[in-house]
């Protein structure tokens, strides 16, 4: 019986079941670094913006030396989530069985929660990994904390610059401002600091109402129709299979509206792109990585893990107990290949 619940068979089944997405992580955080220690180590790319020198002919050359890169240790604290499978539980029907039971056996039954438990854990740290990714993103850095672990902050190093806030008559609620010039000017940003070409922006639900409904923007969608033509196109929003809608292009620009959300543990909500937020990104450059620590936990194998299922049994009294672990860090490989701002007042 117990041969069902083996590592190897809790990840089949996890395999087999329709896998949570996020929009922040599998557009932008595509990379998955599983490592065999508990450490995770990370290398931060160094800029040269210098010019060549010049020189005479007959001068030696000019040494330049390498420029190389700078390597980030890290160990990351530990997702451990655990559930009580009460046996009593399987006994009863479940959710869309017929009131009476009878149509499937109570093993069937357990095995069902037993699956539906993997899910909800799964779902959990996805959830958890693209709130990672939305602070990487918006802030330039991760705060972990947690139970017993010292809290710590992960600093990528990204340029200042690139952490925005509107204020006055600048901010898009307001008459006077002109939210196409400042995406512009903040592409403009994102490459003069890395060389690299904003070409998707991500708007939460009231930026991108603020940015819809400006007057300027209104302008160019008043010539489109007018023409067929013109640098911007606004239609229908559509829904990308990661849980965005893309609305529409912009110059260069791709554009999404994003109100992906989350609970805290106080049970307040909280969204992955905040309300006032706009994320700008050059996903060929960002290159973000999902990096995983070694799990620590003897039938693991101490092997490099992505996320561990295991199952025992307690037998006294009789319950099966399904933990999921993880020791997750979200890297961006370029950390200047985005910017965030904050358009409104909320």
């Amino acid at each position: 019986m117990n041969r069902l619940y083996t590592t190897t068979a809790l990840l089949g089944v996890l395999r087999s079941l329709l896998q949570p997405q996020s929009f922040l992580i599998d557009r932008y955080f595509t990379g998955i670094v599983e490592s065999d220690k508990e450490e995770i180590a990370f290398d931060i790319e160094l800029h040269d913006e210098q010019l060549a020198p010049f020189v005479a002919p007959t001068v030696e050359g000019k040494i330049v030396r390498e420029l190389g890169f700078k390597t980030d240790v890290f160990t990351p604290a530990y997702i451990k989530q655990k559930t009580p499978l009460a046996p009593y539980k399987s006994i009863k029907r479940t959710i869309g069985e017929r009131i009476g039971g009878g149509e499937i056996t109570a093993q069937q039954r357990q095995e069902i929660r037993v699956a539906y438990t993997l899910t909800r854990h799964q779902q959990r740290i996805t959830r958890r990994l693209e709130a990672m990714g939305s602070e990487a993103l918006r802030e330039g850095q991760v705060t972990v904390a947690g139970e017993d672990y010292e809290t710590k902050v992960v600093n990528f190093g990204r340029d200042p610059s690139l952490r925005i806030t509107l204020a006055g008559a600048q901010r898009w609620d307001q008459a006077d401002a002109d939210p196409i010039k400042d995406l512009e000017d903040w592409a403009q940003r994102v490459f003069d600091v890395s060389g690299a070409v904003v070409t998707e922006v991500v708007f939460g639900a009231k930026a991108w109402n603020a940015f819809r409904n400006n007057d300027k923007v209104k302008a160019l969608l008043d010539i489109r129709r007018a023409d067929g033509a013109g640098p911007i196109n606004i239609g229908p929003a559509t829904a990308t299979p990661t849980g965005a809608q893309f609305v529409g292009s912009l110059g260069g620009f791709m554009l999404f509206k994003y109100a992906g959300s989350y609970k805290d543990a106080a049970g307040q909500r909280h969204r992955f792109v905040p309300d006032n937020g706009v994320m700008g990104v050059d996903p060929q450059n960002y290159q973000g990585v999902r990096y995983f620590g070694a799990i620590m936990d003897e039938e693991a194998g101490l092997k490099p893990w992505a996320f561990f299922p295991k199952s025992w049994l307690q037998p006294d009294p009789s319950v099966r107990m399904m933990m999921t672990q993880c020791a997750p860090l979200l890297v961006p490989g370029r950390k200047d290949a985005n910017y965030y701002a904050e358009v409104l007042t909320l």
